[in-house]
C-alpha cells in the first residue's frame, strides 16, 4: 500500500515560489489515468527509517502472498482479502515482489524462483481488485543466482519472465474479465487455488477461471463453480473444462502449472471450402461489448450507403465471438466499425 500527502498548509507553501514542490505541478497534472507514489518524509512516522517498520507492521511473514507461496498453502480464505490496512482492496497496488523487496539488503523476495513468481502472479493478476505490478528482474539474477548478476546495464530490459505464457495469459484474462465478480475456492487441496471471474448472464464467453496448482495433478470434476454452462479452453497448457448446472463435470490441471481457462484469443477457423462465398461474415469478440450488445455499422467501401447507426445487431457465433453475414456475391470491399 502506498500513499501521498499534500503539503501541511497551502499558505506555508505559497510564502515563497521556491518552496512549491515541483512534484505537484509536474506529476499530478500529467493527464495519467492512474497515479501512485511513496512518501518517505514529511509526516510524522513516514521517514526513511520508519518505512521498513511500516511494511513489517502491515504484512505477515514478509507478505501474506509470499508466505503462502513458500509453504504452498494457497488457502482461499486467507487470500480472499488482500490485507490492506484502512483501505479497500480496489485501492491497493499489489505485487509478488517489488524493486524494494528484491533489491533491498534484507532480500525479502530475492531468493524466490521464477516459478514461484509465476504462481504468485496467477493469484494476484487474476483478481478483480488491486492494481497488480510485475517486477522485471535483472537478467540472470535472483532465485538461485546472485542478487545482481551484472548482466544488465542501466536502461536495459530485464529478464523475459514477463513474456512467459502464464504471465501473458493471466494478463489477457484480467483485461477480458474487467468488471466481473470473483470467487476464490480451493481444488482438492490447499496447494491448488481457483480464481473464478463471472457475469452469470448465460454466456460462457464472458466467464473464465485461473487455476494455480502448486503440487500434484488435480481432477476438477465435481467441484462447485459460479461459471455459466459450457466448455472453457486452457490457453496456457491446452485441455478444457466443462461446466453444467454450476458444477465442473470434466477437466483437470497439471502439477506446478498456472491454467487459464477462458474463451478468448482464438479466432474462428477459416472455411476449408475454397469455393467463394456469396456472403462476407464479420466476427468480433463477444467479451468486448457483450454477446447481446454488439452492432456492426457498415457499408460497401466502393460507394455503398452506411447502415443506420448503431448498425445491425451481431449474433452469437462460435464460442467467444459474435458475427454478422453480409450478402456480397461480388466480393466487394467493405468498410465497417463495431459499436455498442
Amino acid at each position: 500500500m502506498v500513499s501521498a500527502t499534500m503539503p501541511p498548509s497551502t499558505s506555508n507553501c505559497l510564502t515563497s515560489s521556491a518552496r512549491i514542490p515541483p512534484y505537484f505541478d509536474t506529476i499530478l497534472d500529467n493527464g495519467a489515468q492512474y497515479q501512485y507514489g511513496e512518501v518517505l518524509q514529511g509526516d510524522a512516522g513516514l521517514n526513511v527509517a520508519a518505512y521498513p517498520a511500516l511494511f513489517e507492521k502491515y504484512s505477515s511473514n514478509g507478505g501474506a502472498l509470499r508466505s503462502a507461496l513458500n509453504s504452498k498453502n494457497l488457502n482461499a480464505g486467507n487470500l480472499s482479502n488482500l490485507q490492506g490496512q484502512g483501505v479497500q482492496n480496489d485501492q491497493l497496488v499489489t505485487w509478488v515482489e517489488s524493486h524494494d523487496t528484491y533489491a533491498n539488503g534484507d532480500r525479502q523476495s530475492t531468493g524466490m524462483t521464477d516459478w514461484q513468481i509465476r504462481m504468485g502472479w496467477g493469484v494476484i493478476g487474476a483478481r478483480a481488485s488491486g492494481a497488480a505490478l510485475f517486477f522485471n528482474r535483472p537478467v540472470g539474477s535472483g532465485g538461485a543466482n546472485a542478487q545482481f548478476a551484472e548482466q544488465s546495464q542501466l536502461g536495459d530490459a530485464g529478464d523475459n519472465e514477463w513474456k512467459s505464457p502464464e504471465v501473458k495469459w493471466v494478463n489477457k484474462f484480467r483485461n477480458a474479465m474487467e468488471g466481473n465478480a470473483e470467487y476464490l475456492r480451493n481444488c482438492q487441496a490447499e496447494n491448488c487455488l481457483i480464481i473464478e471471474r463471472y457475469k452469470s448472464d448465460g454466456s460462457n464467453a464472458n466467464d473464465g477461471v485461473v487455476v494455480v496448482n502448486m503440487d500434484g495433478d488435480k481432477n476438477l470434476a465435481g467441484l462447485d463453480t459460479t461459471l455459466d454452462d459450457g466448455t472453457y479452453t486452457d490457453q496456457v497448457n491446452g485441455g478444457t473444462i466443462t461446466v453444467a448446472n454450476k458444477k465442473i463435470t470434466a477437466g483437470s490441471v497439471k502439477s506446478g502449472k498456472v491454467s487459464v481457462f477462458v474463451n478468448i484469443g482464438t479466432a474462428p477457423a477459416p472455411d476449408p471450402d475454397p469455393t467463394p462465398d456469396s456472403t462476407t461474415t464479420v466476427y468480433y469478440p463477444s467479451t468486448k461489448f457483450g454477446a447481446d450488445s454488439t452492432y456492426l455499422h457498415w457499408r460497401f467501401a466502393d460507394g455503398g450507403t452506411w447502415t443506420t447507426a448503431p448498425g445491425v445487431k451481431m449474433t452469437a457465433a462460435c464460442s467467444g465471438y459474435v458475427s454478422y453475414a453480409i450478402e456480397n456475391p461480388d466480393g466487394r470491399p467493405i468498410g465497417f466499425v463495431f459499436t455498442n
